[in-house]
C-alpha cells in the first residue's frame, strides 16, 4: 500500500459501492504477488468499481421486479389463490409468480453482495489507516468530506451503542459516502440489506476523525438504527 496519504483517502472515498474481496484476490494473486503498493491498489480500485457497475445493475432489476408486484397490487407473501383455491382473476398469476421467484434469488444475491461490500470496506479502511498513519510526518491531511449530519441519537438504540452522538457529521456509513450519495434512501438501502451485520462509519467529531461499528437491528424504538440523519448540502463540485 503506497503511503501517500491523499491516494489511500481517495480510495476510501471513491465510487466503490460493491466490493468482493475474495473473488477479486483469486483473479488477482498471480500479478499482486510481486506488485508494487501502487499496483495493489490500482487493482483493488479496478475490482471494486467493476462490482460497483454490477450492484447498480442488481439495483435496477430488483426495482423492476418490484414494479410489477406494484402493478399488480399485491405483495411478496399474498396469496394467489382465491376462497376456493382457484387462481385469482384479478391479477396476472403467471407475471407475479415469475416476479416472485426472481425477486427471492436476487435479493439473495443482493445481500450475498452486501456482505462482500463491507468486507472490502473493512479492508480499504485498515489500509486508509495504515497510509494515515505513515503520512503523519508529512503534515495534517485534508479531513474526509462528510455527507450526513446527525442530529439525535436515542439512549439504548444501535446507534448509541455504536458511539454515535447528536452532532456528529458521517463521511461513511457502509458503502455509502460522499461521493456516492444520492439521497437518504442510498443510506435506508444499505441499512436495510446490513440487518444484523456491522457496517463500518467513519465519523468526524470536533475535527476528529472516528472509525465506528454500527449494527442495525430491531430495538426498543423504530427503524433499525434509533438516530436522526440529515443530508449536508455541499457545494457543486
Amino acid at each position: 500500500m503506497d503511503s501517500d496519504f491523499r491516494w489511500a483517502q481517495w480510495l476510501w472515498y471513491a465510487n466503490v459501492k460493491a466490493g468482493t474481496i475474495t473473488n477479486m484476490t483469486s483473479v488477482e494473486a498471480g500479478t499482486a504477488g510481486g506488485a508494487s503498493g501502487d499496483d495493489e491498489c490500482s487493482a483493488l480500485r479496478a475490482s471494486l468499481l467493476r462490482l460497483n457497475e454490477e450492484k447498480r445493475q442488481l439495483d435496477s432489476r430488483i426495482a423492476a421486479l418490484s414494479n410489477v408486484l406494484t402493478s399488480q397490487n399485491v405483495t411478496m407473501d399474498e396469496p394467489l389463490v382465491d376462497a376456493e383455491g382457484y387462481p385469482r382473476s384479478d391479477i396476472d398469476v403467471y407475471s407475479v409468480r415469475h416476479a416472485r421467484a426472481q425477486l427471492r434469488r436476487l435479493q439473495n444475491d443482493y445481500r450475498a453482495l452486501m456482505s462482500d461490500i463491507e468486507a472490502g470496506l473493512a479492508q480499504l479502511h485498515a489500509q486508509h489507516r495504515e497510509a494515515g498513519t505513515a503520512s503523519e510526518a508529512g503534515g495534517s491531511a485534508t479531513p474526509p468530506a462528510a455527507f450526513l449530519q446527525v442530529t439525535a441519537v436515542t439512549d439504548g438504540s444501535p446507534a448509541a451503542e455504536a458511539g454515535l452522538r447528536a452532532g456528529d457529521q458521517l463521511a461513511a456509513l457502509g458503502s455509502v459516502n460522499a461521493d456516492n450519495f444520492g439521497s437518504l434512501s442510498d443510506v435506508a438501502g444499505v441499512v436495510r440489506h446490513s440487518a444484523g451485520r456491522p457496517l463500518a462509519v467513519t465519523a468526524l467529531r470536533a475535527g476528529r476523525r472516528l472509525s465506528l461499528q454500527l449494527t442495525p437491528r430491531s430495538w426498543a424504538g423504530p427503524g433499525l438504527l434509533g438516530c436522526t440523519l440529515v443530508p449536508i448540502d455541499r457545494p457543486e463540485r
